[in-house]
C-alpha cells in the first residue's frame, strides 16, 4: 500500500502508529515505500485500542508545522472516525487507507466541517490473490 501512497504523490510529514506489533510492521513498511524515516515513527499508546476520540486528541496534538499525517490504528476506532468525519461507511481492512483532506490551520481546530474525503484504498484493490 506504500507503493499506491508513493505512486499517487502522498508522502507524510508525520507518521503516528500504534505501538501493537502488527501497526509498527506496517507503520515501517510504509514508511520504507513513501521515503519516510523509520526513526522519525511515533509511537502512540493511546492509539492501541483507541476510541475515535482518543485518535482525535492524537491528532490535535499535531505541531502546526506539520502538514500530511499518516495514522496506523486498529478498528473500530478507524472506522468510527472515518464515519464522524467523512460519513464513510465502509470497513476499513488490513493495511487500508481512508485519506481525508482537513481544511484548517491548526490541528486542534479538526472537525466534520473541514474534512473531506479523498480516497479510499485497500490491498485487494490493487493486487490479486495467487
Amino acid at each position: 500500500m506504500g507503493e499506491v501512497l508513493l505512486k499517487k504523490g502522498i508522502t507524510p510529514d508525520l507518521i503516528l502508529s500504534s505501538p501493537a506489533k502488527r501497526a509498527k510492521k506496517t507503520a515501517k513498511k510504509i514508511a520504507k515505500k513513501v521515503g519516510y524515516s523509520i526513526d522519525n515513527i511515533i509511537y502512540e499508546k493511546r492509539l492501541y485500542e483507541a476510541t475515535k476520540d482518543d485518535i482525535k486528541d492524537c491528532i490535535k496534538n499535531v505541531a502546526n508545522d506539520i502538514d500530511s499525517v499518516f495514522l496506523v490504528s486498529h478498528n473500530p476506532a478507524l472506522n468510527d472516525i472515518s464515519k464522524e468525519f467523512v460519513d464513510f461507511n465502509e470497513n476499513i481492512v488490513t493495511s487500508g487507507i481512508v485519506a481525508i483532506e482537513f481544511r484548517i490551520d491548526r490541528w486542534r481546530d479538526l472537525n466534520k466541517n473541514s474534512a473531506k474525503f479523498l480516497f479510499f484504498e485497500y490491498p485487494k484493490k490493487h493486487y490479486s490473490l495467487m
